[in-house]
């Protein structure tokens, strides 16, 4: 099959995403200028017999589906060269991206995205079909603030007797033992979504298969993280038993428009439909017309045309090719990789992992800036660091270590710290290793270990209480820590109300500010003031940081402005492995 055929009709743009499926285009249908997604199978799956009878019979299955909320299918085509989905393109970004993003969203617009999907699950099980694998990666969030579900990439009939399948995080407790399938397996995966996008987390969240089907059948669910208004629809979704649960989601479409008034009052709506939009538009960057010849604004153009009737399955004729399915509404997605995803091999659909390409100029948004650090850190996991601090009465501090970035948690290993007092050039004092962790930092005693819990030194020095040798050793260790850690450039980002980027051979440069917390004198005894910070980030091409310099502005007394220099250079990403405690 070749790699690179095209369909005929259409006008490629640009290459959204590329993996072991297939390749991923924006396309533009030549008769009629409407944009649309278009999936190309890869070879090993084209030649799969069992792929083309799976997916064929999806999409016969699927026919018919018609759904605002729901992504529309186009056209299925194969040829000599392969097979090729045509599909709706949406303009916006996953769920997935936006949690990852913003963490918690306000009640409304939770429920304003619970309803979007609700809405295109209450399609779908009109027809008899079970979603399956409801997740945030598969509902896409428009620049107007609308949803859209995606991927029904394992979707059976109502009832089906089907090996478990679907991302375990969102799996109701039946469907981990192969119970037939069932709208109110969808129900309850949906409910999953809405807590974590009311808490910023899901409400399981072990690592391991076991425990995780554990806590699905028989944990306590935290309603109390939610807010009391929607603690009862929440546990009602959520429900172990699913004769206790609602029976499909246009049951449960009722209870969410009563919780939503009562507790909201009846402009909820409207209100998150607008906080979901505002949303959006920070990560207009990812939007797949941001970048598209004579595009607007990023997210601030008019939403794509309504396809017209040239673009209906069954009226576009592709010469010496056969469309397998000639049926307007069913629904595939961009997203989609027919074929089985079990359990033990679909992972935890863990915030922060995408396959999303990278985007093709570098956005002037602080969200779209932290959100593509985040992922690209995650996957390479690990990375070596130099540490550069110049402070005040020309001290100097000096360390070297290793990055382990993993769950939006930065692990450090410190091999060697050190000041160089301002009087005594060329001597070092002080010199410390050890290891930081989340709940336990390590300092290096001789041949032994000393341990410190890290929630006692992770504050401001001044705020330290023990001032005990290993406690004062385990802060100065987890300083070097929070400043090369990946979610000191976050924060950085997200607190920056100034930030300009440019591009220099294979590097991009972000410079910002961020205004002080607490600008003013503390008061006569104590005339010490915050000026702010100032910073410059460079990445690599592939947004994995190279360099952090930071400079934090300070005054000690009237017309005095003095600066601590930070510097970070970073490299090595993804070489080393995973950093773990000493043995004692």
């Amino acid at each position: 099959m070749a790699s690179d055929w095209q369909l005929d009709g259409y006008t490629q743009v640009r290459q959204l995403g590329s993996g072991a499926s297939g390749r991923v285009v924006h396309a533009v249908h030549d008769a009629t200028g409407t944009p649309v997604a278009i999936k190309y199978v890869s070879a090993q799956l084209f030649g799969d017999q069992e792929f083309r009878a799976r997916f064929r019979g999806e999409a016969q299955l699927l026919a018919g589906l018609a759904d605002a909320n729901v992504v529309r299918f186009y056209q299925y085509v194969e040829s000599t060269h392969g097979a090729a989905i045509v599909m709706e393109l949406v303009d916006g970004v996953t769920l997935r991206r936006l949690l990852d993003s913003h963490g918690a969203m306000e009640p409304e617009a939770a429920l304003v995205l619970l309803k979007g999907s609700l809405l295109g699950l209450t399609a779908a099980h009109a027809a008899g079909v079970v979603h399956r694998d409801y997740k945030p990666a598969n509902v896409l969030v428009s620049a107007d603030g609308a949803s859209k579900l995606t991927d029904f990439g394992i979707a059976v009939p109502t009832g089906a007797q089907v090996a478990a399948e679907g991302s375990p995080a969102y799996l109701a407790p039946e469907q981990w033992f192969g119970a037939p399938a069932s709208p109110s397996a969808d129900v309850y995966a949906a409910t999953v979504v809405c807590f974590e996008c009311l808490t910023g987390h899901r409400p399981f969240r072990q690592e391991n298969l076991t425990a995780l089907a554990r806590a699905h059948r028989e944990a306590p669910v935290p309603v109390e993280e939610v807010p009391e208004s929607l603690r009862e629809l929440v546990s009602e979704g959520l429900a172990k038993d699913p004769a206790t649960r609602p029976p499909s989601a246009t049951a449960f479409l009722g209870d969410l428009e009563s919780a939503a008034v009562a507790g909201y009052g009846p402009e909820w709506e409207s209100r998150g439909r607008r906080r979901l939009a505002a949303l959006a538009a920070l990560l207009a960057a990812f939007f797949p017309f941001a970048h598209a010849p004579g595009a607007n604004a990023p997210g601030l153009g008019a939403p794509a045309p309504e396809p017209p009737d040239a673009l209906t399955p069954g009226k576009i004729r592709l010469p010496k090719r056969r469309s397998v399915l000639i049926t307007s509404g069913a629904i595939v997605t961009a997203a989609v990789i027919v074929g089985s995803v079990l359990i033990a091999n679909s992972g935890s659909e863990s915030p922060g992992a995408s396959d999303a390409p990278l985007p093709t100029r570098p956005p002037d948004d602080p969200g779209s800036t932290k959100v593509i650090i985040i992922e690209q850190a995650e996957k390479a996991r690990t990375a070596s660091f130099s540490y550069e601090l110049n402070g005040c009465c020309a001290q100097q501090f000096h360390g070297e270590g290793r990055l382990d970035y993993r769950k939006s948690r930065s692990t450090a290993e410190i091999t060697d710290y050190y000041n160089i007092p301002g009087m005594r050039r060329g001597s070092t004092e002080s010199k410390l290793r050890g290891f930081v962790f989340h709940d336990t930092t390590y300092v290096a005693d001789g041949n032994s270990w000393q341990r410190v819990p890290t929630r006692d030194v992770d504050m401001p020095p001044d705020q330290r209480t023990n001032q005990g040798d290993a406690h004062l050793a385990a802060g100065q260790l987890v300083d070097v820590r929070n400043a090369a850690r990946v979610e000191r450039i976050a924060e950085l980002l997200d607190d920056a109300t100034e930030l300009a980027v440019s591009e220099r051979g294979n590097t991009i440069s972000y410079r910002g500010s961020v205004p002080p917390e607490n600008p003013r004198p503390g008061g006569p005894d104590n005339p010490f003031r915050e000026l702010g910070i100032d910073f410059e980030l460079t990445l690599g091409k592939d947004y994995l940081p190279k360099k952090l310099h930071e400079v934090y502005k300070y005054s000690l007394m009237a017309g005095d402005n003095s600066k601590q220099l930070t510097d970070i250079s970073y490299s090595g990403w993804g070489a080393g492995a995973a950093i773990k405690p000493p043995r004692s």
